[in-house]
């Protein structure tokens, strides 16, 4: 992760100051601008680990738990430099703000915790690139997510599991680490699975597509030995338990 900041910062360097640009890697976007003093400032929105505002100046990162934005249009106060799920709904809906604040203004004063300040003034962009980024949308997501499972946990279970479960572990290039991935094989026709669950998500280990804020609208119907795949950060995922929920009965599997 570190090595991807470095190249981002570096990529950064090559660009005009005072103009947002963005580039992606390791699951996250990155949106940055370079002010006249060379202090840079970049949003990194998304990936397991959550989202994260920097400073950079040519010594290196500016150390700063909390930011205040101030712009024309509005100020947030004590945005937390790097948030994520863990985090509370109003501490994801400050950071959301103080991003939304950045998107369509030409000036911003970025206050650090030992109240520094650094000005912007953005230039306009033929790229069309600027901040967005929505750590709630993520939440309303994992939410939603959490309550059909609820839902589905009320259904009547089946006698044995109608499924077979297939881990195995490969190396990602793009996200540069070891990727736990669960298959599931039905043995039936009709088979739906709407989640697998690994040690009850404690520790990091939650499926990469609800960290990527990847919105699943529909669920296939599994014809007979037809498959589905599940992926998890495998560094935080030593499995313990696998809870599967499906439309034919929920099971748990333990290890232990």
């Amino acid at each position: 992760m570190k090595k991807v900041i470095l190249c981002m910062l570096l990529v950064s360097g090559l660009f005009a100051n005072n103009i947002w640009n963005q580039e992606y890697g390791a699951g996250k976007t990155y949106t940055s601008i370079v002010n006249d003093k060379n202090v840079d400032f970049t949003i990194a929105c998304g990936g397991e680990d959550g989202s994260s505002l920097k400073l950079t100046n040519t010594k290196g990162f500016i150390e700063s738990d909390t930011f205040t934005i101030v712009t024309k249009e509005g100020m947030v106060n004590n945005i937390k430099s790097r948030v994520d799920l863990e985090d509370s709904k109003e501490t994801l809906l400050n950071f959301d703000n103080g991003i939304k604040l950045l998107t369509n203004t030409k000036e911003f004063v970025i206050v650090d915790d030992k109240n520094n300040k650094y000005e912007y003034v953005v230039k306009p962009n033929k790229s069309g690139s600027k901040p967005e980024c929505s750590m709630m949308e993520s939440y309303e997501f994992v939410k939603q997510s959490d309550d059909r499972i609820d839902e589905y946990k009320q259904q009547v279970q089946a006698n044995e599991p109608l499924y077979k479960l297939n881990p195995s572990v490969y190396y990602n290039n793009i996200l540069n680490q070891n990727i736990l991935l669960m298959e599931v094989a039905s043995l039936v026709d009709g088979l739906i699975i709407y989640d697998v669950i690994i040690n009850n998500e404690t520790n990091g280990c939650i499926s990469l597509r609800k960290t990527h804020n990847v919105k699943r609208t529909e669920y296939k119907t599994l014809k007979k030995f037809e498959k589905v795949s599940f992926t998890y950060p495998n560094n935080k995922c030593e499995i313990m338990q696998i809870e599967v929920f499906t439309n034919m009965g929920n099971f748990t599997h333990t290890l232990y």
